[in-house]
């Protein structure tokens, strides 16, 4: 990403290239002279499809991209600004020592967190958030994380997590004609149809709606997306507890996903535990009512009870379904529900959070040097 300009100079380090991050840097490469470094190719709970591949950044998996991370760390001073996006690694960790070592200023992000007080976590991430030049929140539980862990008001800063672009949205919701014709080109059954999507691991709770199914109508389709270990176990307990009209996908990518959301009337994330949920976002950008748990922060942000969804207790399986019956008892509140999401997210989208960044790195970088301009004015005098 990075050219030869006069422009400001940002050293970024993230995890991993996941796509709404690769957007939000893109953004910031239009503006700033950018060195961008991932620290690995993808993470065990997403499908090796959905992470980018592109020349514009380095993955630090090889002896070169290493080489040429620790030539960037030797000419620290040289950046305007650091970026340890991602700042609970260890490399992230390490590389903000060496910044407060040098007195360059650095930014750290959160996109939703669990606040664990363990008492020496408790103190590294106290320091790194107190030292931080610029602290990036994704929304109220982000901002309460850091001002737990000692940030300032004044450094936080404010975006809508998202990775949507503009061109993701609806204009209003889909009709339920419309939403039958693209089942019917889809393939997929007859009937209110709801919708989740996320890999199939524990954590995602798919059991605990698989369960929660039982109780429901058989004029109802349960349509799950995402693949992974423990499909196997899903399929036996959909034997065990007689379920129908239960369907298990794998990862699918963007385009078909998008059609998989515009022909459902109902999304539900049953999760144990997500420090955000895109999906929530996705699902709202087509024009969906929503149900999640209280230990996903995207819902207990987005989501407002009778409004757009509901918000049920992790692992409560009888709450979980009648809140479901409840939306899907009444197409006029499906129809509601679904044009108060649409409306609820429209306009968060990933340049958004880039622009946003540029603005608050801009606005930190001129105050800083106006200091520096009115500290040597004083020693000359």
């Amino acid at each position: 990403m990075r050219e030869k300009t006069d422009r400001k100079r940002l050293l970024i380090l993230s995890i991993f290239p996941a796509p709404y991050r690769v957007a939000v840097f893109r953004e910031l490469a239009r503006h700033y002279d950018v060195e961008l470094f991932f620290e690995v190719v993808q993470n065990q709970d997403r499908n090796a499809k959905w992470f980018v591949e592109s020349d514009e950044f380095k993955v630090l998996n090889t002896e070169e991209n290493l080489a040429a991370y620790r030539r960037c760390l030797k000419r620290l001073k040289s950046y305007d600004m650091v970026l340890a996006y991602d700042y609970f690694s260890r490399r992230a960790g390490q590389l903000i020592f060496r910044c407060m070592a040098a007195g360059v200023p650095y930014a750290i992000n959160c996109d939703g967190a669990f606040i664990n007080r363990n008492p020496l976590k408790t103190a590294v991430k106290r320091l790194f958030v107190t030292h931080a030049a610029l602290c990036f929140a994704s929304g109220v539980s982000a901002g309460k994380y850091f001002r737990y862990y000692g940030a300032r008001e004044e450094q936080i800063r404010y975006h809508h997590f998202t990775s949507l672009t503009e061109e993701d949205y609806l204009e209003q919701p889909l009709t339920r004609e419309e939403k039958k014709g693209i089942r019917r080109e889809l393939g997929l059954a007859e009937g209110k149809t709801v919708l989740s999507v996320g890999q199939f691991i524990h954590r995602k709770g798919y059991d605990v709606l698989l369960k929660a199914w039982k109780e429901m109508d058989e004029d109802a389709n349960l349509v799950i997306i995402g693949g992974g270990g423990l499909r196997q176990s899903y399929l036996e307990l959909i034997r065990e507890l007689g379920l129908a009209h239960v369907t298990l996908l794998d990862f699918m990518d963007k385009e078909r996903l998008i059609q998989m959301y515009r022909q459902a009337d109902l999304f539900v994330l049953p999760t144990r535990e997500d420090v955000w949920g895109l999906v929530i976002n996705e699902a709202m950008a087509n024009g969906l009512p929503v149900i999640s748990t209280d230990r996903c922060i995207a819902g207990l942000e987005l989501v407002e009870k009778g409004k757009n969804g509901y918000i049920v207790p992790a692992e409560n399986t009888r709450l979980l379904a009648q809140a479901m019956k409840r939306i899907l008892s009444s197409p006029r509140r499906m129809e509601a529900m679904g044009r108060n999401s649409l409306e609820r997210v429209k306009g968060h989208t990933m340049e958004e959070i880039g622009k946003g960044h540029i603005r608050d790195i801009d606005q930190y970088l001129a105050g800083r040097n106006e200091k520096k301009r009115r500290w040597r004015g004083n020693q000359q005098r």
